[in-house]
């Protein structure tokens, strides 16, 4: 019996501690809405505290992507999709959409940098502003 009741004494309080940590999750939920309200800074600081409890949160990475294309950190955000891309190398399929973003908004910071973009075998002509069908950095986070 003392044993039970200090199990369950012992259980309430690691909840109780649990329930006020903040999770990589929540972080996530928070940046988008800050996102949401065109909060960019905010938003950034939540993505960087949820990649502080999960370093390789692919999603948060790409938010944190998101963020720093919007604030207009283009040297940053091209490193941040460009590690985005690293985490989902095994899981392409599974990110299709936002691999397809972040590399659209790796070329569009290497453009805003004076770099030369090389379209190597790939037609570059999808990374083009007037493309209507452009859903990358241009139309997702548009300020």
């Amino acid at each position: 019996m003392k044993i039970a009741l200090a199990i369950a004494l012992v259980g309430y309080i690691l909840g109780q501690v649990l329930s006020c940590a903040s999770t990589s999750y929540d972080n996530y939920w928070r940046g988008k809405d800050l996102m949401y309200q065109k909060d960019y800074e905010a938003a950034l600081g939540e993505f960087e505290k949820g990649l502080e409890s999960e370093p390789d949160g692919i999603l948060l990475t790409f938010e944190k992507g998101r963020a720093l294309y919007a604030l207009e950190r283009w040297a940053d955000a091209r490193d941040t999709f460009t590690r985005f891309l690293d985490l989902t190398d095994e899981k392409k399929s599974t990110y299709d959409d936002e691999r397809w973003n972040a590399e659209f908004c790796i070329k569009k910071c290497a453009q805003m940098l004076g770099e030369d973009v090389d379209a190597g075998d790939e037609d570059n002509s999808r990374f083009d502003d007037g493309n209507e069908d452009t859903l990358g950095g241009i139309t997702m986070v548009g300020k």
